[in-house]
């Protein structure tokens, strides 16, 4: 976890005594059990997607002929346990009558937290890399040096040209000019560099903070989380803060109850959050913070605006929902019964 980072890599290619019977990539996907597709990239398509491209990094490519292999690969540089569970890797491929067929693979992957045993090794990791900043930082504070003495000769050179004739004036200028133009994009490359360096910096120095804060020994007022009405409920180490109304209320009336207490109704992105709610079951039906109010049968969760895609769906929901009965069933109940999702008249 943090420290190391996860690769994943799916490759497909039709073997040379397959030629006949099977065709070309068209789709690949990568996709994990709780989160649903993190990367795609299909035929045509020059650069492969990540579903979050702050934290993912996805690169691939899909080959023109049938005998080049197709890829798609993704990096997460700082992982952490709750990503942990089977990834799956799906290939759709086309074959010569025109027919689809789906090759899939699988991959269970288990991410372990960090711990101050983990430290020495990854400290030593991460100095290594900040003396490769350094001297990345020092080499294109360097290059910003030399170009800024680039930039002096050519002004120099420029008050010469100042003096020679009109036509000959001209023609120096404008070189002057490109190269002047040239310095300035070398320079603004290099000052990014340092930026990105510092960083990169940052993040490694917020990991290592991050898994001292978990070794620390909890004070007694650090398990005072939640605010006043609100109950913790937890599993593992999975927790969160809940209220539970007596009243009962629409979904309007429920989501604005939520925004006038600092909070939001309750979202199941993951199935750890799922889980935890089954085995802290309230025993009443509850408004869940997901809607398709807006664009039928595009379900978003109300704090982020994200889609719940069909995996998120048929993970959540019961058999056969949400099936919008009536035209009218734009809202999420969670049927404690069922201990599912179903679409329901707002």
């Amino acid at each position: 976890e943090i420290f190391e980072p996860l690769i994943l890599s799916c490759s497909f290619q039709v073997a040379k005594h397959d030629v006949k019977e099977n065709g070309n990539v068209i789709l690949m996907y990568i996709f994990q059990e709780t989160k649903g597709v993190i990367a795609t990239i299909s035929k045509g398509q020059p650069f492969a997607y990540s579903t979050e491209p702050r934290h993912t990094f996805a690169q691939g490519n899909i080959g023109d002929e049938k005998l080049n292999k197709s890829y798609l690969q993704v990096t997460r540089k700082n992982p952490n346990s709750l990503e942990s569970g089977k990834y799956f890797c799906l290939a759709h491929v086309r074959d010569s009558a025109g027919k689809d067929k789906v090759f899939h693979a699988s991959i269970k992957i288990n991410i372990e937290k960090s711990n101050s045993d983990d430290l020495v090794p990854a400290l030593g990791r991460v100095l290594e890399r900040l003396d490769r900043i350094e001297e990345r930082q020092e080499a294109t504070e360097q290059k910003i040096v030399d170009a800024q003495e680039d930039f002096n000769i050519q002004i120099k050179n420029l008050s010469i040209v100042l003096d020679q004739e009109k036509p000959e004036k001209e023609e120096a200028l404008g070189r002057v000019l490109e190269r002047l133009d040239r310095i300035e994009e070398r320079q603004e490359a290099t000052e990014q560099k340092i930026v990105d360096a510092q960083e990169d910096f940052n993040i490694q120095i917020g990991n290592l903070s991050s898994v001292l804060d978990q070794e620390k020994p909890k004070k007694e007022e650090d398990n005072v989380l939640c605010n006043a009405g609100f109950h913790k409920i937890t599993d593992g180490q999975i927790s969160a803060c809940v209220w539970v109304s007596n009243v009962s209320m629409n979904y309007i009336q429920a989501r604005d109850d939520c925004k006038e207490k600092g909070a939001h109704l309750l979202t199941l992105k993951t199935q750890e959050k799922f889980t935890l709610l089954h085995k802290n079951d309230p025993g009443r039906y509850l408004w869940i913070g997901l809607t398709d109010r807006l664009i039928e049968d595009i379900f978003k969760w109300d704090d982020d605006n994200s889609i719940c895609n069909p995996l998120c769906r048929g993970r959540l929901f019961s058999t056969g929902e949400p099936n919008d009965s009536g035209g009218e069933e734009d809202c999420v109940v969670y049927y404690p019964i069922r201990m599912k999702l179903n679409d329901n008249n707002c």
